[in-house]
């Protein structure tokens, strides 16, 4: 404003030049670690880790996907999936509410009942989904037991 009132005309600012699609380097290094562990996945598979019963090439997996998708299959077992996934997850919920419920009403329950709180939530699930597997008789019962 000084400028203007002195009669100096103010500094012209600098036109930005239109440039290039460019895209963010961090963009590039996540795509370049998921191409990297691709290349790593795909060449362990083909070479010391070949016994595809163990470790298979991400070629072949994406054709199975590919050909079990096209025949139905894989969009019928995702939707088996989700759904004992969702009826774990509530199950879970309910039960996990319900006995926040019952330690926040009362003193003694919370006392008797946190130390098998604690305890389970520091087990891992890899220790305990063994456990609940061979107690049911189905295999749908063993998924959502497993995540409840």
């Amino acid at each position: 404003m000084e400028n203007v009132a002195q009669g100096v005309a103010p500094p012209e600012r600098e036109q930005k030049t239109a440039r290039p699609f460019r895209v963010d380097p961090g963009v590039l290094r996540n795509i370049l670690s998921f191409v990297a562990a691709a290349a790593i996945w795909e060449i362990a598979g083909r070479t010391f880790l070949s016994n595809p019963l163990f470790f298979a090439p991400l070629s072949a997996v994406i054709a199975k996907a590919v050909s079990l998708w096209q025949s139905g299959a894989l969009p019928t077992d995702i939707a088996v999936s989700l759904e004992e996934f969702l009826a774990g997850f509530i199950l879970a919920s309910i039960a996990g509410v319900a006995v926040g419920v019952v330690m926040a009403s009362s003193k003694p329950l919370c006392q008797l009942i946190d130390p098998w709180v604690s305890m389970l939530y520091a087990t891992p699930f890899v220790a305990v989904a063994p456990l609940l597997t061979p107690a049911s008789s189905a295999p749908a019962r063993a998924a959502i037991r497993a995540r409840f």
